[in-house]
């Protein structure tokens, strides 16, 4: 019981603290202020837990890219988006099994690419 409150406690001071991170300039595209959120709180050694962001679109063209998680530099998932122009947004989630220790979970934009019509151009 004490290790299940001391895991969560590190848990909760080191993931309140998640950093956004994007390899390149993407202009009016990213992610949302406070970007990394979870499927349950609190959750434990051991759980099966899904790790959520959202990639928006400000631009006047369409964007794609592809969303990478780590934990500190591990490669947990990725999952690509394309999000219109105008304002819109995508959700976007991984699966993760918790695991016992201190992590710094973050999210990278990388490969951004602006879509006009078939045409892709990488920024």
């Amino acid at each position: 019981m004490i290790k299940k409150i001391i895991f969560l406690s590190l848990v909760v001071v080191f993931l309140g603290n998640t950093a956004a991170l994007a390899a390149e300039n993407v202009g009016n595209a990213g992610f949302v202020p406070g970007n990394i959120w979870y499927s349950q709180d609190p959750f434990f050694a051991g759980d099966d837990v899904e790790i959520h962001t959202i990639v928006f679109n400000s631009g006047t063209k369409a964007f794609s890219a592809i969303v990478e998680f780590y934990d500190a530099s591990k490669l947990l998932g990725k999952a690509s988006v394309v999000i219109p122009p105008g304002g819109k947004f995508q959700e976007v989630v991984i699966p993760w099994v918790a695991m016992e220790g201190l992590h710094k979970i973050f999210a990278v934009i990388k490969n951004p690419k602006i879509i006009e019509g078939s045409v892709e151009t990488a920024i």
